[in-house]
């Protein structure tokens, strides 16, 4: 992307160094955990019959898996390598994105480095799960049109790429197209406010065609048996239709399932891995950096006279709207049961809203160790760190995981 050219060291560094940071022995736990149960069966068998089993969710992110798994070889490698990639992917987009919205390299960097304290992309970039791929997918969409916003992008380039990355996320889970509403949606309502300028070629194209046939083609491989363009259509709807009964079907209770009004909170994150290990344990458990999802929560709130009665500037009016879109968009949404890690998409949007609160409101030309927004990354580093063994599948004594529960529900 034009915008990341003369930053190319900095973003080959944070892609690199969290490629290998993610890939540290993430062949542990050796045995499937979690919805890697369900995904690298559906993964494996894809690449070999081009038939999408888990067919509650459309293929992409599973070819990509399942490529992983014909490199790497049905092992643990394997079976996470392409999260490994998708997860420095993830860090490298929101660099990508935080330097769209900021246009300033040291708040680029540092909504890069928080990210990888979050903890979720942590987590996810080491597990075979679809929503590792689909994030990936997303911020780099976002950044894309979070850019043509801000310069009112002429040329078609960037926004198609932009689009192409919104029907890859959509593609590997319908949450995707969340986010491609969103962004489509704040080019149109930004226009009257003055806050965006993008002609109606670059909406139609790179708004709607574009992803949408990113999306249909997705499913090529599985209509390679139809008779025609009539046939193929057919097929294909009938994808959609036992997707979406798919998802109104899974109905059954889970000992880590919760109300989507109490992520914020954090009351109820998943154990994705408890296995033993000899006398040990290893164990993964899927929850965000607490100081950073409490503290974005109040970031957020401290948006909103940023953008009344008139928003000065894009950033904070964007990065409030995405927030609440990407969250609250799970009021509406019927799927009968929910889980902690589908708000990993909205977390990252903290990571931006407390960009916003810390340097908006620093005083410029201070030494960069002085100032709040250092301590803050410091400080979230440390508490990322303490989680470490817990988040990483480090071998720990069965019962001292107890050490780690600062309240009953998190066990």
């Amino acid at each position: 992307m034009s915008f990341l050219r003369p930053h190319w060291k900095q973003s080959v560094f944070l892609f690199l160094g969290s490629l290998i940071f993610f890939a540290i022995e993430v062949q542990y736990p050796v045995a499937k955990v979690y919805d890697e149960f369900h995904y690298v069966p559906a993964s494996k068998n894809i690449v070999s019959t081009w038939t999408n089993t888990n067919w509650e969710h459309p293929p992409l992110a599973k070819w990509i898996m399942g490529a992983g798994i014909v490199i790497f070889g049905d092992e643990p490698v394997g079976w996470r390598s392409m999260s490994v990639l998708f997860g420095a992917l993830t860090i490298w987009g929101m660099y990508a994105l935080a330097m769209a919205l900021f246009q300033k390299k040291s708040t680029a960097l540092w909504v890069a480095l928080l990210t990888i304290a979050n903890q979720m992309v942590y987590v996810q970039a080491r597990i075979g799960m679809l929503d590792t791929f689909m994030v990936a997918f997303m911020v780099w969409g976002m950044a894309a049109w979070v850019y043509t916003l801000q310069k009112s992008v002429k040329t078609l380039t960037l926004p198609i790429l932009g689009g192409i990355a919104f029907g890859c996320a959509t593609a590997c889970k319908w949450y995707g197209v969340i986010p491609w509403v969103f962004c489509v949606g704040a080019a149109v309502a930004f226009m009257p406010i003055k806050l965006s300028k993008v002609p109606f070629k670059t909406l139609l194209v790179a708004g709607v065609i574009v992803p949408v046939i990113t999306y249909a083609i997705s499913y090529l491989p599985q209509l390679h048996e139809a008779t025609g363009l009539v046939d193929a259509f057919q097929k294909w709807w009938h994808f959609q239709t036992e997707s979406y009964g798919g998802q109104l079907r899974v109905v059954d209770k889970h000992n880590y399932m919760s109300d989507w009004i109490t992520w914020p909170w954090m009351s109820r994150p998943i154990w994705y891995a408890f296995e033993r290990d000899g006398e040990f344990v290893r164990c993964i458990l899927m929850m965000g950096n607490p100081l950073i999802m409490w503290t974005g929560l109040v970031a957020v709130l401290m948006l909103i006279p940023d953008v009344l009665p008139r928003p000065k500037s894009m950033a904070p009016l964007w990065i409030l709207l995405a927030y609440g879109a990407l969250y609250l968009c799970w009021g509406v949404i019927p799927r009968k049961i929910a889980f902690y890690y589908y708000y990993y998409p909205a977390a990252l949007i903290l990571n931006l809203a407390l960009a916003h609160c810390f340097f908006s409101r620093e005083k410029k030309g201070n030494i960069y160790w002085k100032r709040p927004s250092f301590w803050f990354l410091m400080a979230s580093i440390s508490v990322f760190i303490y989680f470490f063994p817990i988040l990483s599948g480090m071998r720990i004594a069965p019962e001292s995981f107890r050490d780690w529960m600062w309240f009953r529900s998190w066990i």
